[in-house]
């Protein structure tokens, strides 16, 4: 069993690691998009110290939350960029917070699991478009 605090600082780690690419790709401007390294990081950080200090319910009070926010960024810049992809990570990454707080190992196998799927997208674009008919 670990001390609280190295499962917290996992889970701001694989935060910041899952934010990494999102910050290389949301651009620069009033057209740039709403989440970054630091709005992951702290997302991974909300869902770990949701499910350290208030369990189940906490956390699930803070994905709706964040669900909530998200839709009003979805909302906000779906004239741009019609994709949810962002979206739906910035929730996978309150949910590998938490995950965090249990199980460490898998939490880092699902962000890197996460990342690759984001870093990916031009190759995997290119498969679906180009190589299969």
């Amino acid at each position: 069993m670990t001390a609280p605090w190295i499962n917290l600082a996992v889970a701001l780690a694989l935060g910041l690691f899952i934010g990494l690419d999102r910050e290389r790709r949301k651009g620069d401007g009033p057209t740039r998009g709403a989440a970054g390294i630091r709005t992951f990081a702290l997302t991974a950080l909300l869902g770990a110290l949701a499910i350290q200090i208030g369990g189940n319910w906490l956390l699930v009070a803070a994905v709706c939350g964040l669900a909530a926010l998200t839709a009003i960024a979805y909302w906000h810049g779906s004239r741009t960029d019609p994709g949810l992809t962002s979206e739906v990570a910035l929730l996978a990454t309150a949910m590998i917070g938490a995950l965090a707080m249990s199980d460490m190992l898998l939490a880092c196998g699902v962000a890197v699991a996460v990342v690759a799927v984001l870093a990916t997208k031009p190759a995997l674009h290119h498969f679906a478009k180009r190589t299969l008919s």
